[in-house]
């Protein structure tokens, strides 16, 4: 043997001898320096602790009765606690290479106070501990902890009770993953008790941010949760209410932020009363709300501010609701699916609703409303919860606040152009069925559908309206009990073959040309398929960008102002008024002797001796006697009818409506023209 080797295995007996010696002397030294730390004044961290036990080279540490008190004033309590894998050198603050305490730690009747709030567990195992000393707020970590029967307390407040709960790589800092089965919550502050039987977190902000995130006035975002689930939820309040969820998932939480998020199987009812909510499935897309806590007051009835703050404020992708119902004794209102797309800055890109369906009992049987399809695009919700303000009547009565209407203006009344509302709606399949008083009826409307274009904001108006307004309704059928209709009798006399072939159709416009000051409104088409239809329009000109914005911002209770505007600014170009088809007459004339108990013929005779009277009436006027002459052409031969008035030159909205009064004066100033059959 070497003389190296000789003084290497001497030099480790002498460390062995010295460490056997130190394993004797150190569970008294520790204990002691342990003791002296938690009752200097002068230390951080204070408390106490009984039947210290302890292995230097066993590497285990046990104590009693543990009791330490944090800067921040938290008391922790322990019953009784024993370390496994214990690093002795973090212990002792002298650890260069990290903070590990143990490996293992198993806590029993472990208590956690600060002011009225505390945590309890009976049983607590901590795998991987680890603590910062050198920070004021000794952060701990561990790598695994499986807590049992957790109970979590406001004081008398609020009390949470957790069956299980297991975490893995959990700090102040971050927590990787939290599995929670079995919590409950009985709230006595807001008198609701709830329940989830299993909740996962993963990639978790640590107590600290969680805790900020509740903040309402806190400006930056930080993110919580990577991911979150929960499986069946429910929820009960003092009133009875009583809400169950199937499951929840979130993905991407932030402090203001929803990146995706689904819930399923939403169920909400009173026992002791009979309305129902049911939600098959919410989904949404990056989903945000800015708001802050002074905003909204949520002790009082939301009003329609409040909702103008919220939809100012909340911004996502995509919502998607599928199957929601509610329903009470008399009516259920489901429909198959709402789509909300893109709201940003108070505006939704778009909605879309299918599958809407509500039924109604009645002493005569089911009442059945349908709708097959809803669509909105570029809806300014601002702009409609502005709007209704103008309704919000919760605490007035609806006599009194009538009153009030004189104190808006005309343009909040969506008068004479109506308020950029959205750019256009469209619905179809909109149907009805059922026996009032004992009489089927059925009604179906095969479309509709509304634009609103070219946008404008008059000069110091908050209020943004449209320069063009187009609608269009098609294929509206009524199918009609035989008691009402009289049966195919009556439809023959007016001369079709059933009710059941009746549709109407429907198309109207508003239009503002600024330029040339004209504003036009037309009814397009009412036409009845296969009789015939009627077209009206009616042009005001005098109205450019200065008199339609005094007209939008006129009080309806302005006498003075709208007259200004209506009889003065505004002059009349030109009226139109056409009819077609030659069935059209017939069938007016056969509903109205159906009405007074005349017959067609006898009505047509009426009409035709009226006519015939007036132009005997005014024989002496060229104009009025060939008007005449050309409505009694179209009353005998009914194809088709023009009647037109257009003045050479625009006439004061006054002087119009003088010279109707005046049939000879009106006819020249007006530019009456009647034309039948195109001739």
């Amino acid at each position: 043997m070497s003389k190296k080797t000789v003084l290497l295995v001497g030099g480790l007996a002498v460390l062995a001898a010295a460490g056997a010696g130190l394993h004797y002397k150190a569970p008294a030294y520790l204990e002691n320096r342990f003791r002296t730390i938690l009752s200097s004044p002068d230390s951080d961290l204070r408390g106490e602790f009984s039947d210290f036990e302890m292995s230097l080279l066993g590497r285990t540490l046990a104590a009693r009765n543990v009791k330490l008190i944090d800067p921040n004033g938290v008391t922790y309590t322990i019953g009784s606690m024993h370390l496994n894998q214990v690093n002795w050198l973090t212990l002792i603050g002298a650890n260069p290479f990290g903070n590990g305490i143990a490996g293992q730690a198993d806590l029993e009747e472990l208590a956690i106070a600060h002011d009225a709030y505390g945590i309890t567990t009976p049983k607590a195992e901590l795998g991987d501990l680890a603590m910062d000393l050198a920070s004021r707020n000794f952060d701990i970590t561990t790598g695994r902890a499986d807590l049992q029967n957790l109970t979590i307390s406001d004081g008398d407040i609020r009390r949470i009770n957790i069956d299980h709960l297991l975490a893995e790589n959990a700090g102040s800092a971050n927590i990787d993953a939290l599995n929670i089965t079995g919590w409950k919550m009985d709230d006595q502050e807001t008198k609701i008790t709830s329940s989830i039987d299993n909740m996962t977190f993963a990639g978790c902000a640590g107590p600290a941010d969680l805790i900020a995130s509740f903040d309402p006035d806190i400006a930056r975002d930080f993110a919580i949760c990577d991911d979150i689930s929960a499986t069946t939820l429910s929820f009960a309040d003092d009133a009875g209410l009583e809400m169950s969820v199937d499951a929840i998932a979130l993905s991407g939480l932030e402090s203001r932020v929803i990146k995706s998020g689904t819930l399923t199987g939403l169920s909400m009812q009173q026992p002791d009363n009979p309305a129902r909510l049911a939600i098959g499935e919410i989904s949404l897309a990056d989903f945000r709300v800015d708001l802050t806590g002074d905003m909204i007051d949520l002790d009082t009835r939301l009003s329609m501010a409040d909702a103008r703050k919220m939809v100012e404020n909340t911004s996502f992708q995509t919502i998607i609701v599928k199957n929601p119902v509610i329903s009470d004794e008399e009516v259920e209102i489901a429909l198959d699916k709402v789509t909300l797309r893109d709201m940003r800055d108070g505006r939704l890109a778009g909605i879309d609703i299918t599958g809407s369906h509500i039924t109604q009992k009645t002493p005569d049987g089911p009442a059945n409303f349908g709708l097959d399809g809803l669509s909105v695009t570029d809806l300014d919700l601002m702009a409609i919860t502005g709007f209704g303000e103008i309704y919000d009547v919760a605490d007035e009565m609806v006599g009194q606040h009538i009153d009030q209407f004189e104190d808006f203006t005309l343009g909040q009344m969506n008068l004479p152009l109506s308020q950029a509302l959205y750019g256009a709606f469209s619905m179809n399949g909109l149907s009805f069925s059922g026996a009032p008083d004992g009489e089927k009826v059925e009604i179906r409307l095969d479309s509709f559908k509304s634009t609103l274009e070219k946008p404008f904001t008059p000069e110091n108006s908050a209020l943004t309206f449209v320069k063009i307004n187009n609608s269009t309704l098609e294929g509206l059928h009524a199918t009609l009990d035989d008691s009402i209709t009289g049966g195919n009798d009556t439809a023959i006399y007016l001369g079709i073959n059933s009710f059941d072939d009746l549709v109407l159709d429907v198309s109207n416009s508003i239009i503002w040309d600024e330029t040339a000051g004209d504003f036009v409104y037309s009814i397009d088409k009412v036409a009845l398929r296969d009789i015939g239809q009627i077209g009206l329009s009616v042009t005001v000109t005098g109205i450019n960008d200065d008199v339609m914005t005094r007209l939008l911002k006129t009080r309806i209770g302005d006498d003075a102002a709208l007259e200004q505007a209506l009889t003065v600014d505004a002059a009349f170009r030109g009226a139109r008024l056409e009819i077609s088809g030659e069935k059209m007459l017939p069938f007016a004339l056969g509903v109205a002797s159906l009405l007074n108990g005349n017959t067609a013929e006898d009505m047509k005779m009426l009409v035709t001796m009226n006519l015939m009277q007036a132009q005997e009436q005014f024989a002496d006027d060229a104009t009025l006697y060939d008007a005449f002459g050309e409505l009694l052409a179209w009353v005998d031969d009914p194809r088709h009818l023009l009647i037109e008035l257009a003045p050479q030159e625009p006439v004061a909205m006054g002087m119009a409506a003088g010279g109707l009064m005046f049939p000879q004066m009106g006819a020249q100033m007006l530019g009456l023209r009647i034309t039948a059959n195109g001739q």
